[in-house]
């Protein structure tokens, strides 16, 4: 998972960097990479550590990530319209930051991977 969030950085800088549509294309290729993995890996942890509430787990994770996915574009959006669209790329690297850093510092235990 943690190359997953890697692959979504790299991505992500790579389109901010990008001069030209073929550039850009293929950097939003490999950030859409990176992003795959990630839903079906974090069910599968949110199942792993809420082993007595399997449903319950699956449920909130697919509100919060429907949700996620509801947000974010009008998020980056408004984002691209108060500091500028080039501005706005970076917040998704952060973003994908922090999603690393929650996954090797996550206070939790269990027998759930960090791949």
């Amino acid at each position: 998972m943690t190359l997953a969030f890697g692959v979504v950085v790299v991505g992500v800088l790579a389109v901010w960097c990008a001069d030209t549509l073929v550039t850009s294309t293929i950097a939003l290729f490999v950030a859409g990479l990176g992003v795959g993995p990630l839903y079906p890996v974090g069910i599968a942890l949110a199942l792993g550590i809420a082993s007595d509430a399997p449903l319950s787990a699956a449920a909130r994770t697919t509100l919060a990530s429907g949700t996620a996915m509801l947000i974010a574009p009008f998020a980056l959006a408004l984002c691209a319209q108060r500091i500028g669209l080039a501005n706005a790329w970076p917040a998704l690297a952060i973003a994908a930051i922090g999603g690393i850093v929650l996954l090797v510092g996550r206070p939790w235990s269990g027998s759930a991977s960090r791949t």
